[in-house]
């Protein structure tokens, strides 16, 4: 089977030739991960009596007469799943109310008979959100539950839509172009950058999505409810970003208390598709634990469980609703989190659902960088010197910049190799010498990272090893 980072590894073939390199750039992975997805391209292909990706010195490429080949074999792959019939009948049922199974089973071109069986993991899919489903013989198929919990599983799946963007399968498209047009997606996605401009917020990526969705499900007249649980929330910051979004919409935009409550938990950071209670609860003794096992090096403090919980309750509600983004794997686990990594990786089963790799990897960074945070908070840049033997430099000021971005460095100077024994003789306090030159030796006992340009742009926690601290 083809995966995810092959498919996109493919699609950039089909346009041009690329180095290594230049996939590696464009698609955020490293070096070895693009090598070791070639010869996983190349086994799946030839597998199919197709020739695979190819080289051409250092240029990666296909042949055009295998393109149109390769295209179908990845529509083969592309066909419906059991995820993707549970989606489309639970939205089609939260759009439409009910179904007629015999329609459905046309337009998914699959049996009757499959259907039937999907249902029975759609129910169990749906206990956790205490909706059933009503089969009645020869009228079709209708939701039941409470309206609360309707709405936050209709926003939950059109979140998971409007994220795929133009990788949507034309099957949603078509559900999702039945409530608003293109052009309206489109217009409520600057709506909603303004509104985060407004409310001076940066969220992460489902939850700006989640506020799309929002909008969207505006159009689908649903029961009007009112919950005492929306003003069971009596922050300040609650009352703030709630009016916040109630004067942005104004006029423009037709939202229910419920749906102007559900988007200030967004801004807020707390807001989850889970309706488990003990939620807060898990998290609490996940971070205790962790935090023994990682010798009370934590400072758990007010922010940082509100970042942790935020990744979580999304990473819970991509992992419940099938969304992966970037296809990582255990090699994409940054050298200086790996022990870090196996300690929530063997941890997070305990008391969540398995989250998908990125959310581990993401909360990994995230945990490692508290606890180096504090390590390092009074420490005093280290001081670098660079040794480059070009004239114009260009490069080693991009190098440096990015260096500078990242860690709690000071750059003292930088200069070509014959100057080091002189430069040495008057500076004794240099921690760290860069060399963009061929030097071999740690002179006056100082060690030397060489940075090769090439594979200098695949990570950038280059400095790790060294124990530079980063900036925070």
């Amino acid at each position: 089977m083809l995966n995810g980072k092959n498919l996109n590894i493919l699609e950039l073939l089909f346009q041009n030739e690329y180095t290594v390199e230049d996939l590696s750039s464009v698609l955020n992975l490293n070096s070895r991960t693009i090598r070791y997805n070639i010869k996983d391209i190349n086994g799946v292909l030839n597998k199919c009596n197709l020739n695979g990706i190819l080289k051409n010195k250092d240029k990666y490429f296909l042949e055009k007469k295998e393109m149109a080949k390769i295209k179908k074999l990845i529509s083969e792959f592309s066909s419906l799943t059991f995820i993707d019939r549970r989606d489309y009948l639970i939205t089609k049922l939260l759009i439409d109310d009910k179904i007629i199974l015999s329609h459905e089973s046309r337009i998914l071109d699959v049996a009757r008979r499959t259907l039937n069986y999907d249902l029975v993991e759609i129910k169990k899919f749906l206990t956790s959100y205490s909706v059933t489903i009503e089969v009645i013989h020869g009228k079709g198929i209708t939701l039941h539950g409470d309206e609360k919990h309707l709405k936050i599983l209709l926003i939950a799946f059109l979140t998971k839509f409007i994220s795929k963007g133009r990788k949507l399968k034309n099957i949603f498209k078509d559900l999702l172009y039945s409530i608003v047009t293109e052009e309206k997606i489109d217009e409520y996605m600057l709506k909603g950058n303004k509104l985060l401009k407004i409310a001076g917020k940066n969220i992460q990526i489902y939850s700006f999505y989640s506020i799309i969705a929002i909008f969207v499900a505006s159009h689908l007249k649903r029961k009007e409810f009112e919950d005492s649980y929306i003003y069971s929330y009596s922050s300040q910051q609650y009352y703030e970003y709630f009016n916040v979004v109630r004067e942005f919409i104004k006029g423009d935009i037709e939202l229910s208390n419920f749906s102007i409550h559900i988007i200030t938990f967004i801004l807020m950071g707390t807001y989850s598709t889970d309706l488990n209670e003990n939620l807060h609860r898990d998290i609490e003794e996940f971070l205790k634990e962790l935090n023994e096992r990682s010798n009370d090096e934590l400072n758990i403090n007010e922010e940082f469980v509100r970042k942790i919980s935020s990744v979580i309750k999304i990473s819970i509600y991509k992992s419940k609703f099938n969304i992966v983004q970037k296809n990582l794997d255990f090699t994409d686990v940054p050298k200086y989190c790996s022990k870090m990594f196996n300690k929530i990786y063997e941890l997070v089963p305990k008391y969540f659902i398995k989250f998908p790799m990125e959310d581990f990897i993401l909360l990994t960074i995230i945990i490692q960088e508290n606890i180096e945070k504090e390590k390092y908070a009074e420490s005093k840049p280290k001081k670098i010197l660079v040794v480059d033997n070009t004239f114009e430099q260009r490069a080693t000021e991009t190098v440096i910049k990015k260096l500078q971005c990242t860690y709690n460095i000071e750059i003292a100077e930088v200069i070509p190799d014959y100057r080091i024994e002189y430069f040495l003789s008057e500076n004794k306090d240099i921690d760290l010498i860069i060399s963009l030159a061929n030097l071999d030796d740690e002179p006056h006992g100082i060690p030397v990272l060489k940075i090769y340009l090439s594979d200098f742009w695949n990570s950038i926690n280059i400095l790790d090893e060294f124990n530079i601290p980063k900036k925070y």
